[in-house]
């Protein structure tokens, strides 16, 4: 009777309006924001890095179109790839050691957080992957929790994907938190989070690796822009769906011009990752995800280097052909080492 008596309020609109969704807005983020300007925000970013991945792919495979390219990354058997999930599983524990050996050269990582297993989710999780901080004792470490599908896993989108779960993304954040010392609570270290903050933590860590040059090859710097196309989009979608906005007149997409509705967020995502229009991805439905502000290194040394930890010189960024500053930190290293140390 109770489900009967709240569906008589239902409504067909799956638009909940402007007046839930900044109360929304405002829990997922911890601060007020203008959905409106957020929602411009996100085409503008998803047009510079459809700019960047049609130069990225020109570069790399030319003569081929983007949606060509993304097809030849997932089924070429020339590309690199794992035999299967307990392989792709080897293949993440191998980045996971690059990654701490490089960044130990700028930062002071606890010696609890250079650690992070990687296990299988059970049959029938969702696809995706979280992460699961260490116990309070340190007795397990940090895991992030992957669905695989069986057979050869296409290796190009991994790495980003790895970058923001484990190191130096949320096994980092949350993982840090944990090991902080009083005057946390168990509520603040274990409990407390804010969506928009730990989610723009792990973007950050995307790019932050990109500034790195980890993405060393263009194949894996294409899935780092096709990952934050996929956040871009996130945000035009939902904030038009739920606001009524249109898609912009001007966008090169049969959906131009139209309000936003569930199938066209479709079309918009389609759009983001090059893809024909086959099936629509239910992810696509989240707030906005706010990037985590910059920390300062440790160390001001200007080497560059890869996931590998070896000595190069530093990637240069296809749009301004200068090479990535090295400024900009997103991880709270200045209170993690002094608490720990």
């Amino acid at each position: 009777m109770a489900g009967a008596g709240l569906f008589a309020h239902a409504t067909q609109d799956p638009a909940v309006g402007p007046e839930r969704y900044a109360r929304a807005l405002q829990e997922h983020l911890g601060q007020t924001a203008d959905p409106v300007a957020l929602a411009a925000w996100g085409w503008e970013e998803l047009g510079r890095l459809q700019r960047e991945l049609r130069r990225e792919a020109a570069a790399g495979w030319p003569g081929l179109g983007l949606p060509e390219v993304l097809d030849r990354l997932d089924n070429d058997p020339a590309e690199p790839s794992a035999a299967g999930p307990e392989a792709l599983l080897d293949w993440l524990r191998q980045v996971d050691q690059q990654v701490v050996q490089r960044l130990a050269e700028e930062f002071d990582i606890p010696p609890q957080l250079r650690v992070l297993r990687h296990d299988l989710g059970p049959p029938g999780l969702a696809a995706g992957a979280y992460y699961l901080p260490p116990t309070e004792d340190g007795a397990r470490p940090g895991v992030v929790v992957w669905t695989v599908p069986a057979g050869r896993v296409p290796l190009w989108r991994w790495q980003t994907f790895s970058h923001h779960e484990g190191i130096p993304g949320h096994h980092l954040e949350l993982g840090g938190v944990r090991f902080l010392p009083a005057p946390l609570t168990r509520f603040q270290s274990a409990l407390c989070e804010i969506s928009g903050y730990s989610e723009g933590w792990g973007l950050y860590a995307e790019r932050f690796m990109d500034e790195l040059g980890a993405f060393d090859r263009p194949a894996t710097r294409m899935g780092f822009l096709v990952s934050q196309s996929f956040r871009a989009v996130r945000v035009a979608a939902d904030t038009g769906l739920h606001l009524g906005l249109r898609v912009p007149a001007g966008l090169d997409d049969p959906a131009a011009g139209q309000v936003i509705t569930p199938r066209s967020r479709l079309a918009c995502w389609s759009a983001a990752a090059g893809r024909p229009r086959t099936s629509p991805d239910p992810r696509c439905c989240a707030t906005w995800e706010a990037p985590a502000k910059p920390w300062p290194t440790r160390s001001g040394n200007g080497s560059g280097a890869g996931t590998g930890g070896s000595q190069r010189p530093r990637r240069r960024s296809p749009m301004t052909g200068q090479a990535p500053r090295r400024s900009r930190r997103v991880w709270a290293y200045r209170v993690i080492s002094t608490t720990l140390a």
